[in-house]
């Protein structure tokens, strides 16, 4: 069991609840980091600062795995994975995909977009996966966001992820949509000739043959 905690700001409150959390059974814990940056006079660095901070801290208050699940938009991502691996995170989750609004023509309003993710959306995380395993290997990565199908997950599988989160496709299709997922991967390891996941997993995040790969 992984238990997921979401506060704001870097306050006592991370570390309440990871105490609280370990405590209850959980196995590991995931840090969902996202700060809504509205400051002009905040730098970029100190929002990744105040990441590194909460992680340490939290790090330092249990015994269990702790996973970051990072915003997509970072300036320089893999500094960051490797800033938090420095302080004791052993895992990341790319990436954390808040609620976006949208706007109503005809109030002149913002409105709630749809929760639902897209399969399109899993490129966003792609190349940061493979990146990630390439560069800092030592860290497990996960892929969130627009996988809804055994296609996917063989994608991210492919860029070195050691799990895929899914969602939008158990609220569409129930829990069946895990076991589909896991037949699809199945089907697609036969047909290419692979026994296992760890055959295959990571092979296009292997170095390069040109600088143009990634």
């Amino acid at each position: 069991i992984i238990a997921s905690i979401n506060c704001i700001g870097a306050g006592a409150r991370w570390i309440d609840y990871a105490k609280e959390l370990a405590t209850a059974g959980a196995d590991a814990l995931e840090i969902n980091l996202f700060t809504l940056a509205t400051d002009r006079h905040v730098r970029s660095e100190q929002i990744e600062e105040e990441y590194q901070y909460v992680v340490r801290r939290i790090c330092a208050a249990v015994k269990i795995p702790v996973s970051v699940k990072l915003p997509l938009r970072l300036t320089a991502p893999i500094n960051v994975v490797d800033r938090l691996w420095g302080v004791g995170a052993r895992g990341v989750v790319l990436h954390n995909r808040p609620f976006e609004p949208d706007v109503d023509t005809d109030s002149l309003n913002f409105k709630a977009s749809s929760p639902f993710s897209e399969v399109v959306e899993l490129r966003n995380s792609l190349r940061w996966v493979a990146l990630c395993t390439r560069v800092v290997p030592q860290v497990d990565v996960a892929v969130s966001t627009g996988v809804h199908s055994g296609v996917e997950a063989v994608k991210a599988l492919l860029c070195g992820a050691r799990a895929v989160q899914v969602c939008t496709a158990i609220q569409k299709g129930g829990y069946e949509a895990i076991n589909e997922i896991n037949q699809a991967i199945n089907a697609w390891g036969r047909e290419h000739g692979f026994r296992t996941i760890e055959e295959f997993r990571g092979r296009v995040a292997e170095p390069p043959n040109s600088e143009d790969d990634l």
